[in-house]
């Protein structure tokens, strides 16, 4: 009792023991921890989603889509046609061609002699 009125008169601190320190340095490290963990619990790190390039994309119809025979065969006549359209202007491209290369037809039997 009175040695802690001396303390308490002349503001002295009482002598801390070196296991006193050594224990409040545990409890201080523990609580950190115990903190750090309690954050990391109750408000957990949300990670960052990579950012995808927005492209454009047509949906893609789900099952089959009953097309009537009718509306196929016209379909199928207008590819049909415009097939024969590019092989035809592609048969017109090689004789102009050919014209070129070979030129008229008495160019044409020189060129095959000389060959």
């Amino acid at each position: 009792m009175i040695k802690e009125l001396i303390y308490k008169w002349f503001h002295i601190e009482e002598p801390i023991c070196r296991t006193c320190e050594v224990l409040q340095r545990e409890l201080e490290t523990i609580r950190r921890e115990r903190d750090t963990l309690l954050n990391k619990i109750l408000n957990p790190p949300v990670p960052e989603l990579p950012k995808m390039e927005e492209t454009e994309t047509k949906p893609v119809p789900l099952g089959r889509r009953h097309i009537p025979y009718q509306i196929r065969q016209q379909l199928m006549q207008k590819n049909d046609e415009h097939s024969l359209k590019l092989m035809q202007d592609h048969k017109k491209k090689v004789a102009e061609l050919e014209k070129e290369v070979i030129g008229d037809g008495d160019n044409a039997s020189k060129v095959s002699e000389a060959v």
